[in-house]
């Protein structure tokens, strides 16, 4: 009798293990890896809006940050996407003054670009850096943030195709090219 009650134990377990997995829904799609940058602040609270449009009004999905470096993966088929970056500061789930804003590729607000798409491809890693440039205003519009950004340093935007090896940083800071990440030396004569 024991034995019988242990193997209907795990038969009822099995079926709702497999009526669970029914359920679940499966995310299809190419990992992108997202990351917002806005020196000595905390990003846990970013949320990456992801559009279809460069209007910015056909929301295809909203992906959150994973912890206080402003990081998320998120999962999109193949195609051209507008990001957002939105930094909740105070954290209370909504847009108001003194939260941070960053479109993907713009860099610096001096040069008046425009977003510009970023193109999930299924061959290639894809990946995003959005700076915030711009908080919300007390009367609601988007204010400047005065303070100039470092450069990205260690992390690529945008897509990466027949890659090899990895990408280096020497300990003077430089890139380092070539096999093995070994900067080509000079012959001096």
């Amino acid at each position: 009798m024991k034995r019988l009650t242990v193997a209907l134990l795990l038969l009822v377990a099995a079926a709702a293990g497999l009526c669970q997995d029914a359920e679940t829904p499966v995310v299809q799609g190419q990992v992108v890896v997202a990351r917002a940058e806005w020196p000595d602040q905390d990003l846990s609270n970013t949320a990456f809006r992801v559009f279809a449009d460069q209007e910015f009004r056909e929301l295809v999905d909203v992906f959150p940050a994973g912890g206080p470096d402003g990081t998320a993966i998120m999962a999109l088929r193949p195609g051209d996407y507008y990001i957002m970056a939105v930094v909740d500061v105070n954290g209370n789930d909504r847009v108001d003054a003194g939260d941070g804003f960053g479109f993907h590729g713009v860099n610096d607000l001096s040069s008046q670009t425009r977003p510009q798409p970023l193109t999930v491809r299924a061959d290639a890693l894809n990946a995003a850096v959005i700076r915030i440039l711009m908080t919300r205003g007390e009367d609601g519009r988007l204010v400047p943030i005065p303070a100039a950004l470092a450069d990205t340093d260690g992390f690529v935007a945008g897509t990466v195709t027949g890659a090899q090896g990895p990408v280096v940083r020497g300990r003077d800071g430089h890139r380092r090219t070539g096999p093995g990440g070994h900067r080509p030396r000079s012959r001096r004569g």
